[in-house]
Order: C-alpha cells, then structure tokens, then sequence
C-alpha cells in the first residue's frame, strides 16, 4: 500500500479493501491479503492456484529467501512474507509479473 516503485504507476482497482488491496500497476495487477497459515509452502501453491484462476496445483519449485517464499507460474507469481502475526501473500499477473515481484521484494 505505501511501498513506493521508481518508475511505476498504479491504480487502485475496483473491489480493492482494506484488508485485500488490489492495484493495476501499468497492466500488471497486484493483489493482496493476510492469512494465518501453518503450512506456508502449501499455502503459497494454493495461493498462486486461487489467483490464476486454475484447477491443478502449481508444481514449480518455491524459492525460499528469508522469511519470503516465491513461486512463479507463467505470467503469474505469488509471493508470502511471514511475520509476527499472519502471513502476507502477494500475487502478481501480467506481462510484467516477475520483474514487479523482484521490486515488490525489495519495497
């Protein structure tokens, strides 16, 4: 919500809340929401199943950095942060999607 991109425009989309914000960055959408989770690996594949809209549990490898999971799935990617309390996912999908997740990251 504050993070600030250099050289990125977004717009809040319609249906964007307070506890699940979503923005059009410059054809990209992120969205976002927090879950308390157990299973943080599972919850991100389905995480990246519910935002792309698909049937099949994503397969890819998670990359794990940190307290960040990321898994990517074409033009789609999902990313979880863990903290105190419930874990933050983001998803990112578009043309630009895995080069925003790299700057979403470091936001």
């Amino acid at each position: 919500g504050q993070a600030r991109i250099p050289g990125l425009s977004c717009t809040e989309e319609d249906g964007s809340t307070s506890s699940e914000p979503r923005w059009d960055c410059d054809g990209t959408q992120i969205r976002a929401k927090e879950v308390g989770v157990q299973d943080k690996d599972q919850a991100t594949r389905r995480y990246l199943r519910a935002m792309g809209e698909g049937t099949a549990m994503p397969e890819g490898e998670i990359d794990h950095d940190g307290d960040k999971r990321t898994l990517s799935d074409g033009d789609l990617v999902a990313i979880s942060i863990e903290g105190d309390g419930p874990t933050t996912f983001l998803s990112l999908r578009g043309p630009r999607a895995a080069e925003l997740a790299q700057e979403v990251e470091k936001a």
